[in-house]
C-alpha cells in the first residue's frame, strides 16, 4: 500500500492554529506524515515574536505523524540539481522561497505520495480527500490539482495547443494551477527539474515545460505556481490529470456579496471538499513593516489612474482580508497558551494603526459621487457613508468562520 506525506509551511499562528485542528479532526488518518516547515526567515512572525515557535511546537505535539523542521532558506543559496533560485528584483522573493521549501520537503520525505497544502487551506469533506488520494494510489489519475487563473494571456494559446486537457478548464483569459491542493506520486515529482513555484522569465529564457522561448523585446512572463511542473509531468507521459476548479473563484469579491449570497458561496467553496482562503503572507507583511509604509505601498498612493475604482478596490481587499484573519483571531486559546498574549495584543494594535491611517486617507480624498453611486459603492462594503470609514466591528467574522469550521 502506498504511503502519503503532506507538506505545509507554517508562519502565521492565526491560520495554522486552525489548520492543525483541521488536520487532527478531519484528515490525519489518511496520511502517514505531515511535514511542517517553520518560517524562521528574518521578516517572519517567528523571528519577530519568538514565542510563536513554542506555540507551533505545542499545538503539533499531539500527533507522532508531524515532523517539524525550521527553515530560513536563502533563495540565492538554495541549489537543486544545478538550479539556482535567485529571485529577480521584480519578483517577490517569498514566491521562490516557498517553492524551495516544497522541493526540500519532497527530497527529504520517503512516502510514495505527496499532498501539498497551504496553512490557510482546510479540508471540509474528508471523504473527498480520501477519494482523491485513492485515485492517485490506484493510478486512476496521474495528479490532482486545483485550478486558478494564473497563466499569462500571451501564453494561453501556445499552452492550449500543446496541452489539450487545459481546454476543459479555461474559463477566462488565463488558466493555471495552485499548490494549495496538489496531489501526485513522489516519483513523478522527483522527475521534474523545478522548484514548484513562481518563475520569472525574461527575453531569451526558455520556459522548459512549454519549450517556449521568450522573444519579445522587454518581455517578462511570470509563470505561476506548479504550472511548469504539470507541463513537465505531462511531457513525461503523465497526461491524465484531475483538475479541480475550486480556485477559479478563490476570493470574496466584496463583503456585501459574501453576506447576501452566503449559502451559495459556502456551497461553492465546499464543493471539492476543501477551502483555500488565500492571502497567507498578509499578516507577516503588516507586522514587519510600519503601518504608514505598508499602506502607502499596498495602496499605491502615487497612482493617479482610475482613482475612484482604485480606492474602492483597496478598501474591499482590506476588509475581506481583515474579515478572514479576525475570524481566526478568537480561536487561539489564551488560557491554554498564555504566552501568546503579547503577539495577540501587538497584532490587534497593528490593525488599529492601519485602520486609523487608512481612514485618514479616505477622509481626505476627492470622491466622485457619481462613480460610487453607479457601482453601489456603499452597498457592497460594510459601511454606508461617504467619506468612507473602515470599521472592523461591522465585518461578518462569525459568518466567515462558518466557511471552514
Amino acid at each position: 500500500m502506498k504511503t502519503v506525506a503532506a507538506q505545509v509551511i507554517a508562519g502565521n499562528p492565526l491560520t495554522f492554529n486552525f489548520y492543525i485542528e483541521n488536520f487532527y479532526n478531519k484528515w490525519e488518518k489518511y496520511t502517514d506524515k505531515l511535514y511542517v516547515q517553520l518560517d524562521t526567515s528574518p521578516n517572519s512572525l517567528v523571528h519577530l515574536f519568538p514565542e510563536i515557535k513554542r506555540f507551533f511546537y505545542d499545538i503539533c505535539s499531539y500527533s507522532n505523524k508531524i515532523v517539524i523542521t525550521e527553515h530560513d532558506i536563502c533563495p540565492s543559496k538554495f541549489i537543486y540539481k544545478k538550479i539556482n533560485y535567485v529571485p529577480n528584483s521584480t519578483i517577490r522573493a517569498q514566491q521562490t522561497w516557498t517553492g524551495a521549501c516544497m522541493r526540500q520537503a519532497l527530497d527529504s520525505s520517503n512516502e510514495d505520495i505527496m499532498f501539498f497544502t497551504h496553512d490557510d487551506c482546510f479540508i471540509t469533506d474528508s471523504s473527498i480527500l480520501k477519494s482523491n488520494l485513492e485515485d492517485i494510489k490506484y493510478n486512476k489519475f496521474d495528479m490532482i490539482v486545483a485550478s486558478s487563473q494564473c497563466l499569462p494571456l500571451k501564453l494561453k494559446n501556445i499552452a492550449l495547443e500543446k496541452f489539450s486537457f487545459l481546454k476543459n478548464i479555461v474559463k477566462s483569459d488565463s488558466v493555471g494551477l495552485t499548490t494549495s491542493y496538489f496531489i501526485a506520486n513522489r516519483s513523478d515529482l522527483l522527475n521534474t527539474q523545478l522548484n514548484f513555484d513562481g518563475q520569472l522569465f525574461k527575453k531569451g529564457d526558455i520556459i522548459s515545460g512549454l519549450d517556449y522561448v521568450v522573444e519579445e523585446e522587454d518581455d517578462i512572463i511570470f509563470l505561476e505556481q506548479s504550472m511548469d511542473v504539470l507541463y513537465q509531468m505531462y511531457k513525461n507521459g503523465k497526461n491524465n490529470p484531475l483538475i479541480l476548479l475550486e480556485e477559479v473563484e478563490s476570493t470574496i469579491t466584496n463583503i456585501h456579496e459574501f453576506k447576501t449570497n452566503f449559502d451559495n458561496y459556502k456551497s461553492h467553496k465546499r464543493k471539492y471538499g476543501h477551502i483555500h482562503l488565500t492571502g497567507g503572507a498578509w499578516s507577516k507583511n503588516i507586522m514587519a513593516i510600519p503601518a504608514k509604509e505598508y499602506v502607502d505601498s499596498a495602496w499605491e498612493l502615487s497612482s493617479t489612474q482610475f482613482i475612484d475604482y482604485h480606492f474602492y478596490d483597496k478598501i474591499s481587499q482590506f476588509e475581506r482580508i481583515m474579515c478572514g484573519y479576525l475570524s481566526f483571531y478568537s480561536l487561539i486559546d489564551l488560557n491554554k497558551y498564555p504566552y501568546m498574549q503579547n503577539f495577540m495584543d501587538a497584532y490587534l494594535k497593528k490593525i488599529e494603526e492601519l485602520i486609523v491611517y487608512m481612514n485618514k486617507i479616505l477622509k481626505n480624498i476627492n470622491y466622485n459621487n457619481k462613480f460610487f453611486t453607479d457601482i453601489c459603492f456603499t452597498d457592497k462594503l460594510c459601511n454606508f457613508s461617504i467619506p468612507y470609514e473602515i470599521n472592523i466591528n461591522t465585518l461578518p467574522t462569525k459568518q466567515f468562520r462558518e466557511l471552514y469550521e
